[in-house]
């Protein structure tokens, strides 16, 4: 029996020999960055793990954490604005809780796509107010596994949460800031206490997920339905390099759906 569990350790070690958690360093904030979708203030900030078709920016100060994603792949862009994404932390300080942004909440929960008269071509004017819907509502997850709080983007920014995706022919930029910890005038924040090190899960929602709403108030102060207030949207996002073709339902039609992506890594927080 001790061979056999002896030989068990062994193998198990053995096919994790080789893995390589991704543990991301942040950097001081120099610079004022604005949540708009924009690369431009993350110039020498984007890192690139091995094997990632996403850059990711990472940027704190005492107060703040701001989160940059950048890809030029269309199927994760698709993906992110048709079936939803969310952008989930975790620390030892929360003790098996977690915070959590589900935005987009994807097109598919602001009405089907038109099939009325066996059309054949897209309604673009009606995907482009879906998605237009669909960037005016986020929803925060947490402190337990089905907490959810959907709210307008313009109330979560006055509680100090600002996100923001755009649409652009080169690639697809998310920007996201989030508090620390809470305090007298913010209560919806990370709550790490006097951790450094983070846990972040980045997905987009399944399919099967997409096609039905976030969930319920888990309490009061600012919960909305999803049509709540705006943001405001158009505008270019900046780039680091070339792509091709628009991304989501601007380049002409709705893309195919691609297989859930999923991408686990963490964060070393600086201190000045």
């Amino acid at each position: 029996m001790k061979n056999r569990l002896f030989i068990a350790v062994i193998a198990a070690l053995s096919l994790c020999t080789g893995c390589k958690p991704i543990q991301l360093e942040s950097q001081w904030r120099d610079r004022d960055i604005t949540i708009d979708g924009s690369t431009a203030e993350w110039s020498g900030l984007i890192q690139y793990p091995e094997d990632s078709k996403i850059g990711i920016g990472i940027v704190n100060d005492e107060a703040y954490l701001y989160l940059c994603l950048t890809s030029e792949d269309r199927a994760i862009a698709s993906q992110i604005l048709m079936s939803g994404f969310t952008v989930l932390f975790e620390s030892k300080a929360r003790k098996g809780k977690r915070f959590g942004v589900h935005f987009p909440l994807g097109m598919k929960l602001f009405g089907p796509p038109s099939e009325e008269a066996g059309d054949r071509e897209p309604d673009m004017a009606a995907m482009t107010a879906r998605m237009e819907a669909s960037l005016q509502t986020l929803a925060l997850l947490g402190p337990g596994k089905n907490d959810t709080l959907p709210m307008s983007t313009r109330i979560a920014e006055s509680l100090g949460i600002a996100v923001c995706i755009k649409p652009s022919r080169e690639n697809c930029a998310y920007e996201l800031k989030v508090l620390l910890n809470p305090d007298s005038l913010f209560r919806y924040a990370l709550g790490i206490g006097k951790d450094t090190l983070l846990a972040v899960t980045l997905e987009t929602d399944r399919t099967d997920r997409a096609s039905r709403p976030s969930g319920g108030h888990h309490g009061g102060g600012g919960g909305m339905g999803p049509h709540g207030g705006g943001m405001g949207g158009g505008g270019r996002m900046g780039s680091h390099g070339g792509g091709g073709g628009r991304m989501g339902p601007p380049g002409g039609g709705p893309p195919s759906m691609p297989e859930q992506f999923k991408m686990e890594f963490s964060i070393n927080l600086t201190k000045k």
